[in-house]
């Protein structure tokens, strides 16, 4: 049993901190308590399937407890004449998205979530909703692939809390990036590649604020539910050494090494014959739909041939399950705790929220020593991303 120290536990009012802070310390002559008027900007609403939406999430709920006026932009919501901004489900219906539940109806009142005349994800649009709205600040969380610096931003302040996928920064990024006043990396090796890159531009404040984990009501004792118990809900064996992977499958890339993660478990089979695998890997049309009120979009992005790699890795049909439902995140949260380690190879990850999920709630975790995985695991083991086995299902 591995017994290594814990992750620092970031809260959600930790993470609200921080942003306050640094957009305190951007104001020009601002005091570290004037209201702000924050613009947030993710790749849907806050209740919506993703870790970037959750996140905005924590941080929307977080500022407005502190008095801040909040706005949110999601990708699809056109500005209406006459109507300045929607509550929670009247942008969900604008914008062919899940409406919230109860909860997140009142979880979100104070949010107004806000439209534009010009195209999603460009600075141009991005300057037309702080103008109309009097925007002091703007939050984006996003792939940087997606935005469009087609215009200088004119923001006062402007934080890109980025999720950088590679080693080094592409031409594209540093143009993205130098957008911005302020970049929040997600790991403490992105800000330092950051601010080391001599093509950024030198006006850029780099910080480095990470994701953050926030347990549902009624979880914070999981890590004492017998493992057992966990295990007969989910229909796994008691007495087997239990390898989790969660994860989405939506990239031809493989970037999340679905096979590194066959190919290791048939090799741990052969020294522990009782270890079963447990994948909960939802594939894009799952994903999507469970952010767009079940309606199946067009242009889905495909994911890899899961059920080619796993025919070619030749596993025993009973020492593995494959489970593709979109689970309530508790649900999730009990599925790993049920493990022995999660197991989480990829290529590279913008943060790699499983892997700070799983350690919190007491199960270790296997990963790649690149960017966010390698600084965050402390429960467990980050391996160096060098000669990964091939994709299984080529050829």
């Amino acid at each position: 049993m591995l017994s290594l120290p814990r992750p620092p536990r970031w809260s959600s009012s930790l993470l609200t901190a921080a942003v306050v802070c640094v957009l305190a310390l951007a104001s020009a002559g601002s005091a570290s308590t004037a209201p702000f008027r924050v613009l947030l900007v993710g790749p849907g609403l806050p209740w919506s399937y993703g870790p970037y939406q959750q996140q905005l999430g924590f941080l929307a709920t977080g500022l407005a407890a502190r008095g801040h006026a909040l706005y949110w932009f999601p990708a699809g919501l056109r500005h209406a004449p006459g109507r300045p901004h929607l509550g929670p489900s009247e942008a969900a219906r604008a914008t062919g998205a899940t409406e919230p539940d109860a909860l997140d109806e009142l979880r979100f009142a104070a949010v107004r979530f806000v439209g534009s005349d010009g195209p999603d994800w460009h600075a141009s649009s991005l300057n037309e909703v702080a103008r109309r709205h009097g925007i002091d600040a703007v939050v984006v969380l996003k792939d940087v692939d997606g935005l469009v610096p087609d215009v200088p931003l004119t923001v006062p302040v402007s934080v890109y809390w980025f999720p950088n996928h590679f080693q080094r920064l592409d031409p594209m990024t540093r143009v993205s990036l130098s957008a911005f006043t302020h970049v929040a990396a997600l790991s403490p090796s992105d800000a330092r590649m950051i601010a080391a890159d001599a093509k950024v531009s030198p006006r850029l404040d780099v910080r480095h604020i990470p994701h953050v984990v926030s347990l549902p009501d009624g979880l914070p004792e999981l890590p004492a539910v017998p493992k057992e118990e966990l295990r007969a809900h989910f229909g796994v064996p008691a007495d087997a050494f239990v390898v989790v992977v969660n994860s989405g499958n939506y990239e031809l890339e493989n970037r999340k090494s679905f096979d590194t993660s066959l190919l290791a478990f048939a090799a741990l089979r052969k020294t522990v014959p009782s270890a079963f695998l447990y994948l909960h890997v939802v594939d894009s049309l799952g994903i999507i739909r469970a952010s767009n009120g079940g309606r199946e979009p067009e242009g889905l992005p495909s994911g890899v041939p899961l059920d080619a790699m796993l025919y070619h890795a030749d596993l025993p049909a009973d020492s593995y399950a494959w489970d593709d439902r979109v689970l309530p995140y508790a649900e999730v949260l009990r599925l790993v705790r049920m493990a022995d380690v999660l197991l989480q190879p990829s290529k590279t990850e913008g943060f790699g929220m499983p892997v700070l999920e799983a350690q919190l709630i007491g199960t270790p975790a296997v990963t790649t020593r690149d960017g966010a995985m390698g600084d965050f695991t402390k429960f467990g083991v980050a391996v160096p991303p060098l000669g990964q086995p091939c994709w299984l299902g080529r050829g």
